[in-house]
């Protein structure tokens, strides 16, 4: 398929943009949304079957009250997951969830390095793609008329 360029405001040459079937988007955000789910309930299963293990990693990430942390954390990712997983709630979901891979990041990350510094950033851009996709509160404000901010 060869490269079509298309002329901006300025002059200048740009790549043009490939139109995408809306519902090949749709699937692709759907598929998306599943799997980040699907990591997200491992993940907190995970935790939750090995409780000591992962309270000892918080303990050496400087993480307060790792015997209260890790349920929270386990059972927090494990309800979002499974609401993201089937589209219930997909933006604020999305939100906390992307707020938890910060967290695995500047905590995880920062101490023990490895894939700790490579999927949170890769979650948490998915869970903003999806946040910002999310068609849930779309339409919910009426629309404003032209020139009123």
């Amino acid at each position: 398929m060869p490269l079509v360029l298309q002329r901006t405001s300025a002059g200048g040459l740009l790549p043009a943009v490939a139109e995408v079937a809306p519902g090949s988007m749709a699937l692709s955000l759907a598929s998306l949304r599943i799997v980040v789910g699907f990591v997200f309930i491992v993940g907190g299963a995970y935790a939750a079957t090995h409780l000591g293990a992962i309270a000892r990693d918080f303990d050496a990430w400087h993480i307060p009250q790792s015997g209260v942390a890790v349920p929270a954390l386990a059972a927090t990712a494990i309800v979002c997951g499974a609401l993201l997983t089937l589209g219930a709630l997909t933006r604020p979901v999305a939100l906390l969830l992307a707020t938890i891979a910060i967290g695995a990041l500047v905590t995880a990350g920062r101490y023990s390095g490895g894939l700790y510094l490579v999927v949170p950033p890769a979650l948490f851009a998915a869970c903003i793609l999806l946040a910002w996709s999310s068609g849930r509160l779309r339409g919910a404000a009426p629309p404003r008329p032209p020139g009123v901010q």
